[in-house]
């Protein structure tokens, strides 16, 4: 690119328009599509550096029981992922099982 900037598309360089300020780990969704996670804290209209591709271990909704292949989607309000539709849909399939009193699901983050 003659004038642009190379990214490799997976761990992105965006400002956090989000209203509120994002800690290392926590879900960004950037505009309407664009969603990643924090590589680092990312104070409000600050910019940092969103992982949108991989394996993570994250925050789901306490209640959902997921299963491998679960198709997960972003609650934008709760900051989880979740299994019933919600702000931002299919972010995520589920590569781990998440009992209703677990916490944490380990995901892969879809394109």
């Amino acid at each position: 690119m003659k004038n642009g900037k190379f990214t490799d598309a997976v761990n992105i360089d965006v400002t956090n328009k989000s209203g509120a300020d994002v800690a290392s780990g926590g879900g960004l969704l950037v505009g309407t599509a664009l969603f990643g996670y924090a590589m680092g804290d990312i104070a409000d209209d600050a910019d940092g550096i969103i992982v949108t591709e991989g394996g993570l271990n994250v925050a789901a909704l306490s209640t959902d029981v997921i299963a491998v292949g679960d198709v997960l989607n972003w609650n934008d309000t709760n900051k989880n992922l979740q299994k019933a539709t919600s702000d931002l849909d299919g972010v995520a399939v589920a590569i781990g099982t998440k009992a209703a009193t677990v916490t944490l699901v380990d995901i892969k983050l879809t394109p």
